[in-house]
């Protein structure tokens, strides 16, 4: 145990408290408010100091532990473990690694270990275009066999029952809720080719149970003439959802023959239309309207930033990321521009869109095809218009393939792929803290990342090989 000077030193510390001009207050009325002037009134032996005693709140000789954190110095340590850095509170052995650029519990490695890797089930095979709500926390993927809908929930998958998807060649999906506390209720989106027709369809999951909107046949209806199926000529496909907690909702969707998985691709005309949501799901007349083309890469990410107003986020060919806002009325308004944030991306870029209340976070993908950074913009929500907070916020990145924005309680949180490597950053009052999270995968990351916020943060991925739904959880972090 440790050595331990207490009554044998009462006298001692009478002594500094006079040497202070505290003769007329006892140790223990005086607290431990003066430890810290006691170790340089009245120097203790070597390896020894003046410590506050939490218990009985007195000033006590003890084996020396300067910053008072129960762990001793690395040059007088007795027993135990030394303290790594002996100037600080938060640094000690048995303490919770934090994400603050130091070795808290010292073992020699920093922020490490702040997420527990939980696998959701065994390995699958099965899972085929996977899809996220824009807070991170609902996954939506479709089973090729039988071809079936499946959502990905607090830990646990769960296959659709009601109508199955109309058609073959899903390439991708969509999802948003329709229920903030109910996570079984969601808008769906996919595209499909049926009879040789490539159509985006539009349907409503509630308890468990998937309903397509009505002529699901026909699909959405498409840009410029409004045609839907059988038109065989147009292909359509990576849809975009939101809902904005009441009638309104949107569908976005690409056309063209352009991969938008691949960097440099020619850009693809964006085509949006306004949803009515009772609970049946169906679109607002026949017309489509043209927001714009995306030269990026995936597809166009859209948010509710109130009742019956959208922002959706368009990426040039040349790398600038475009907010439009999108008004849902009698029929979708066309589309009007309410910020451009520049960056020279040869194709390459990638956005994703968040909302806290009061508040929109902006991330995208900005740099060439192998060399680029990621970079944050929050955006103040002011009615139907946005005025930018603060300065862009830029950090170093690889091969960026995917990429993820949450709100958490500090701020924004940050998530996205180089190859199989996944990575992770939080932005708040003092900038970027450094990364936290380096796992790599078995096989390259290729599906969207679920990042769902809060106070606590799950980083949701795909593991294509052996097939493993896999859950990052931030551990949390306590100090002193």
């Amino acid at each position: 145990m440790r050595a331990r000077l207490v009554a044998a030193v009462a006298g001692l510390a009478l002594c500094a408290c006079s040497a202070l001009g505290l003769t007329d207050v006892t140790p223990q009325e005086q607290g431990c408010r003066d430890c810290t002037e006691l170790n340089l009134v009245d120097p203790p032996p070597a390896c020894m100091s003046w410590q506050c005693d939490r218990v009985n709140q007195v000033c006590v000789l003890d084996t020396e532990d300067l910053d008072d954190d129960d762990a001793q110095s690395a040059a007088c340590v007795l027993e135990g473990e030394p303290d790594c850095d002996d100037l600080d509170p938060r640094n000690a052995p048995g303490l919770g690694e934090c994400l603050d650029g130091q070795d808290n519990d010292c073992d020699e490695a920093i922020d490490e270990e702040l997420f527990a890797r939980v696998q959701v089930g065994g390995a699958r095979a099965d899972v085929g275009p996977l899809a996220w709500t824009s807070d991170g926390a609902i996954g939506l993927f479709v089973t090729p066999s039988p071809l079936a809908l499946s959502t990905w929930s607090g830990g646990a998958v769960a296959a659709l029952t009601g109508d199955p998807p109309v058609g073959s060649n899903i390439t991708s999906v969509a999802a948003a809720r329709l229920n903030a506390t109910r996570p079984d209720e969601l808008l769906v989106a996919y595209d499909s080719v049926a009879n040789l027709c490539p159509r985006v369809t539009v349907g409503r999951a509630a308890m468990g149970v998937f309903s397509e909107m009505t002529d699901a046949a026909a699909g959405l209806p498409k840009l410029g003439s409004g045609q839907r199926c059988p038109d065989a000529t147009t292909r359509v496909f990576a849809p975009s959802v939101a809902h904005d907690g009441e009638r309104d909702a949107v569908a976005l969707w690409l056309e063209g023959d352009a991969d938008r998985e691949a960097c440099g691709a020619e850009a693809s005309p964006v085509g949006a239309i306004q949803l009515e949501v009772t609970p049946a799901v169906a679109p607002v007349g026949t017309d489509p309207v043209a927001i714009g083309s995306q030269g990026g890469l995936g597809g166009v990410p859209v948010v509710a930033i109130g009742a019956s107003t959208f922002v959706a986020a368009l990426t040039s060919a040349s790398g600038e990321v475009q907010l439009l806002r999108l008004t849902a009325g009698a029929s979708l308004e066309a589309a009007a521009h309410l910020h451009t944030e520049t960056a020279c991306g040869a194709g390459c870029g990638r956005a994703a869109l968040s909302v806290r209340e009061g508040e929109l976070g902006l991330a995208y993908r900005a740099g060439g095809c192998d060399d680029a950074e990621i970079r944050v913009r929050r955006f103040a929500i002011d009615g139907a218009d946005l005025r930018p907070i603060g300065d862009t916020i830029a950090i170093d990145a690889g091969d960026v393939s995917r990429l993820a924005l949450a709100p958490i309680a500090s701020g924004w949180a940050v998530a996205w792929s180089e190859g199989r490597a996944l990575r992770y950053a939080e932005i708040g009052a003092g900038g970027v803290s450094p990364i936290a999270l380096a796992y790599e995968q078995t096989a390259a990351v290729t599906t969207p990342l679920g990042l769902e916020g809060g106070e606590d943060v799950v980083l949701r991925s795909y593991d294509a090989n052996p097939g493993l739904l896999d859950e990052h959880r931030r551990v949390p972090c306590a100090l002193p």
